[in-house]
């Protein structure tokens, strides 16, 4: 009934020529969706090997994400990264949270910017994966669940500081020198 109005207060805004937009607009909604639908229901379950489960779920994310729940993508990446070993609480506090960073602040003071960059590259396939849902599902916490983000972040930083640097460790070291300076006050530290 909503999209019944919606598109009647359209029409009767712009016109009878704005129909074919706006059937377009309801085709590629639907099809996202169905698309979105038979991963989760067909691709995640017929998954095999690690790197199809990892790719399946980040493109999840990812369309979550574009159809704006975040919160799915959320849900979906927590999932994922259990199949990899890492267990996080989708719903930590802010205080949770803030007090973790606080705790591992002094293990990251100590690091020095160029040391990072003279990590090895990380092999680990398994670890490459549960990277690549941390980096894919950063977007969705920075937006609705900030604290989130920065458990995101700090894990991150220590799977590259353990096992080497990805593409996304500097998604990670960005986004942990953000939390630093602006939840922290300690500028120097995020820096």
């Amino acid at each position: 009934t909503m999209t019944v109005s919606l598109f009647g207060a359209v029409t009767a805004l712009f016109g009878i020529g704005i129909l074919p937009y706006l059937f377009l607009q309801a085709a590629v909604a639907i099809f996202i969706l169905e698309t979105v639908n038979y991963i989760e229901h067909y691709g995640l379950r017929r998954a095999t090997r690690d790197d199809e489960y990892a790719h399946i779920v980040a493109t999840n994310i990812v369309l979550c994400i574009n159809m704006g729940r975040y919160r799915d993508g959320i849900v979906l990446a927590i999932e994922g990264l259990r199949r990899f070993g890492i267990h996080l609480d989708a719903d930590i506090s802010d205080r949770d949270a803030m007090r973790l960073l606080a705790e591992r602040r002094p293990s990251y003071e100590d690091l020095d910017i160029a040391s990072l960059v003279d990590l090895p590259e990380m092999t680990d396939p398994v670890m490459r994966h549960a990277m690549a849902l941390l980096e894919h599902a950063g977007a969705a916490a920075y937006l609705t669940q900030p604290a989130l983000y920065a458990v995101f972040c700090m894990e991150m930083v220590s799977i590259s500081l353990q096992a080497g640097n990805t593409a996304a460790s500097s998604y990670g070291y960005s986004g942990l020198g953000v939390l630093f300076g602006s939840f922290l006050g300690s500028y120097q530290a995020g820096y």
